[in-house]
């Protein structure tokens, strides 16, 4: 698939820091900081260096994203374009991406159309797509085995559990909560933790089956609706 800009998710890397302390491993604040800890729990004897599910792809997708901010304005929806309607999309015209400003394209709407014209101009095995995905296997090589193929909930099962200090993960995956028959409610937080802490990978409770899900969430990964 191109690399190319166009969605706004929330992800976040967090941490374990007694587990952390215990493998004397300080917190990462840096890309190189996020490899040198991964290579000490290695050593440590973790299996699991960073909990990571399926959504994980969009550390790569991050990258690519830093990567290709100076071609925003070329995937945007453009003035003549079919779809241009001024009034949701003022935000486009001679837009530039500012790196002081995060949400300086909050407002931009991308085209598909020109996503593919790009594509099918500048190819997909580019030497920049290249950099972009050995930039990603630097960390990605500490990610579980499985880590594509798995239930995105194995991976908070790996966290909670204390079989990885680390999880990569989306903010609506965040707050969910491994629980056990009779252990589903927030107050039963602590009751979780300590029933599954320790456990092997094969050892931990299934994923929990939520309800009162809205009709569009169909993955399982956002199978827990907060209003």
């Amino acid at each position: 698939m191109p690399w190319l800009p166009f969605d706004k998710t929330g992800f976040a890397l967090f941490y374990n820091k007694d587990l952390l302390d215990e493998a004397k491993v300080d917190i990462p604040e840096t890309w190189e900081d996020l490899q040198d800890a991964c290579e000490k729990l290695k050593a440590a004897g973790y299996d699991v260096h960073i909990s990571a599910g399926p959504e994980s792809f969009r550390l790569c997708s991050m990258i690519a994203d830093a990567y290709y901010r100076g071609n925003t304005s070329d995937i945007l929806v453009q003035p003549g374009d079919a779809l241009w309607d001024e009034s949701t999309m003022s935000a486009n015209e001679d837009f530039e991406f500012d790196e002081s400003n995060p949400l300086c394209d909050q407002f931009t709407v991308f085209s598909v159309e020109r996503q593919m014209k790009y594509a099918s101009e500048n190819g997909i095995a580019t030497e920049a797509n290249k950099k972009i995905y050995d930039a990603f296997y630097t960390v990605e090589k500490y990610f579980p085995d499985n880590w594509v193929a798995a239930d995105s909930t194995q991976a908070i099962a790996d966290f909670e559990g204390q079989i990885s200090p680390l999880l990569y993960q989306a903010s609506f995956n965040a707050g969910t909560i491994v629980r056990e028959s009779g252990c589903g409610t927030t107050k039963d937080y602590k009751k979780v933790l300590e029933s599954v802490a320790g456990r092997k990978r094969n050892q931990l409770p299934a994923p929990p089956t939520y309800t009162s899900t809205p009709s569009s969430y169909t993955h399982p990964a956002r199978s827990l609706h907060i209003s």
